[in-house]
Order: structure tokens, then C-alpha cells, then sequence
């Protein structure tokens, strides 16, 4: 494959990575039961909501490794113009991409497995404490690397107007959401941080689907949602 072919390529996949990623984090977030923080609360929550957590746990799964794609994507079309910017705010925010996917994975099959019938639920209640305070607490503090890392590139976005303020700002104020809201089990306001993640980082997407491959080489500043006219 060519060069040009592979930076098309490259391009498609940037952009279907950015709107995608919020699309599954949102339905993975709609469809999570939990709503509590207290391991015994939270074992109630998905108690009898089994098959609604593997399918959250599927979509945030998938969700975070097309973030990865996403991240790699912004942090791309900062790499001429805030080289710094881009290195620091995509190093943190794959960290902690990759820590909310080990996060999912870890909460997500033990309290699907403690909430099968006929387990031994204070057994099962003092295991998930253990663990929410012991593992789940590192890999939780790591997960707010995607929030600082995703505001220091949406600053990045803003100053060098390679996109419009409105999406640069959409996408600070959501990562800035989900940090905070997020380790709450605030389920409305993930919702909607989710929602305006969409906004931000898919109409950032939906852009890049519709720049020439020679504007995602070297990215232009921002001119709308469509390839510049020569």
C-alpha cells in the first residue's frame, strides 16, 4: 500500500474512531445498571441485570479502543502546529484509556459474576469491597488521565483553530464531566458529559470525513464541514 493510500485510510478510520467512540460509551453508559457507589448497593444494582451489564460492558469495551484510534486522531491533527501539545495530551489520555478499559473489564466481570444466583452475597459484597478499595482505587485515580490529558488537547484544538470553539470547548467540558462524574455513579450528568462528547469529538469526526486527504496531512485551520474549495 502507498502512502497516500495508507494516510487516506488512516483518515477514515480517525474519523469513524471519533464518532463511534461516544456513540458506545453513551450506550454502554444507558445501559450499565449500577447507580451506586457502596459495594452492597452496588451488587443490588445488578442484581438481576446480568444480561444488561455484559452488553454495557461489550459496548464500553469497544468504546475505549476506538478512544484510542480518536485520541490518536486529535493528537494528529496538533502534531505540526503544538507538537508539545499534542505529545502530552494524547500520551495521558491513552494512559488513561487503556486504564478505563482494565477498569471496566475488572468491575465489570466481578460484579457480573457476584450477582449470579445462588452466590453467597455478604461474600460476595466483601470481595467487591476489597477490591473497589484495593485495585479499583489505583486504576481509578489513572482514569482520570483521560480527563486531563482530553482537556489539555481540546485547549491544543482551540488555540491552534484547527477546529471550531464550540467543538474544542464541547469536548473539554464533557472529559471534564466524566472525570468528575463518573467515579460518583452520577448517571444523568455521565449521560449527559456523553452527550456533548458526541457533540465535541463526533462532529470532529464527521469534519475530518470530510477534509482531502491533503488537509489531514497537514491540517488547515478550521473552515466548516467541508473540503476547502481551490
Amino acid at each position: 500500500m502507498d502512502h497516500q493510500r495508507a494516510e487516506h485510510l488512516r483518515k477514515m478510520l480517525t474519523a469513524v474512531c471519533m464518532v463511534l467512540a461516544p456513540v458506545c460509551f453513551l450506550v454502554s453508559d444507558a445501559l450499565w445498571p449500577v447507580t451506586h457507589t457502596k459495594s452492597a448497593e452496588l451488587l443490588a444494582d445488578v442484581t438481576g441485570n446480568t444480561g444488561r451489564t455484559a452488553w454495557a460492558l461489550g459496548f464500553g469495551l469497544v468504546g475505549a479502543v476506538f478512544m484510542l484510534g480518536a485520541v490518536l486522531g486529535v493528537a494528529h491533527m496538533l502534531h505540526e502546529r503544538r507538537p508539545g501539545t499534542a505529545m502530552v495530551g494524547g500520551a495521558l489520555a491513552l494512559v488513561g484509556v487503556m486504564a478505563i478499559a482494565a477498569i471496566i473489564s475488572l468491575q465489570g466481570m466481578l460484579v457480573y459474576e457476584a450477582a449470579q444466583p445462588g452466590r453467597d452475597v455478604t461474600a460476595m459484597t466483601r470481595l467487591l469491597d476489597d477490591v473497589i478499595t484495593g485495585p479499583m482505587a489505583v486504576l481509578g485515580i489513572a482514569t482520570e488521565l483521560i480527563t486531563i490529558g482530553t482537556i489539555v488537547l481540546a485547549v491544543g484544538l482551540a488555540r491552534s483553530r484547527v477546529v471550531a470553539m464550540w467543538q474544542a470547548i464541547c469536548l473539554g467540558i464533557a472529559a471534564l464531566g466524566m472525570g468528575i462524574f463518573n467515579p460518583l455513579a452520577a448517571k444523568p450528568l455521565i449521560l449527559i458529559s456523553e452527550v456533548l462528547l458526541l457533540v465535541g469529538l463526533g462532529s470532529i469526526g464527521v469534519m475530518v470525513l470530510g477534509e482531502t486527504d491533503a488537509e489531514w496531512e497537514h491540517t488547515p485551520e478550521f473552515h466548516g464541514f467541508r473540503a476547502a474549495t481551490t
